[in-house]
């Protein structure tokens, strides 16, 4: 049972698309929980297009980095942005990431419930926090703020990417155009890159997982990702 009604919510999110997607869950359980509140999502701008269309956010704000490390330019653009999310008036501020940017920015927002994570003394700028556990999925991990809100987290967990109608056009005429997808055959997206070059998986294990799904189940393979991966595709 929730104990409190929160009528303007701010959850705090500058993660990579991976993160944003398993978070999805979560926004979700906060918008059935309070169908009455205005939720918003703080978002870094380079990853805004995963989530933008996203039923149960009502506005973002986009947070970006101006300006090289410790430049005055980077503190004008810190300072711009707690000014507006402090205008905002907050109930409830989330932060989704264990940095301490976003801990300070959940404090300076002048909400009275803020909720996030305690490494590294963080805790001291929330009103509530919890500990990052190693040995969860990240859907869980995310669904602790459910859990410190006394909400229903077995609504349902599955993971949302949310697209618009001019989305999904570019994406069939897409497809048309190359000649895939269209058929009786299925379609498997196979995304071979990622931000850090830590994070992706040996090419050759790609080759392999293609191979093998084309070879057993006859289905077509597209490949994902941003320039930066269009080499790793060829290969």
């Amino acid at each position: 049972m929730m104990n409190n009604i929160y009528d303007k919510i701010l959850i705090m999110n500058y993660l990579a698309i991976g993160d944003l997607v398993f978070s999805t869950p979560l926004i979700r359980v906060l918008k059935e929980s309070y169908p009455q509140a205005e939720i918003h999502m703080s978002i870094w701008d380079k990853t805004a297009n995963i989530i933008k269309s996203s039923p149960y956010i009502d506005k973002f704000i986009y947070f970006s980095k101006e300006g090289p490390p410790r430049s005055l330019d980077r503190y004008k653009g810190y300072f711009k942005y707690i000014k507006k999310i402090r205008k905002e008036k907050y109930d409830l501020v989330i932060g989704l990431q264990d940095n301490k940017n976003i801990a300070l920015f959940s404090w300076l927002s002048g909400a009275k419930k803020r909720i996030g994570f305690a490494r590294k003394k963080r805790g001291k700028f929330y009103t509530d926090y919890f500990s990052p556990k190693r040995q969860m999925h990240n859907v869980d991990y995310y669904l602790q703020v459910a859990k410190i809100l006394n909400l229903n987290t077995n609504l349902h967990k599955g993971l949302e990417v949310c697209i618009n109608e001019t989305q999904k056009r570019f994406a069939n005429q897409f497809l048309l155009k190359h000649k895939v997808g269209h058929g009786d055959n299925k379609l498997i997206g196979l995304n071979v890159g990622a931000r850090f070059e830590v994070k992706c998986w040996p090419i050759q294990k790609f080759v392999e997982l293609g191979n093998k799904l084309v070879d057993e189940l006859g289905v077509n393979i597209i490949f994902l990702g941003g320039p930066k991966e269009e080499d790793r595709s060829y290969k």
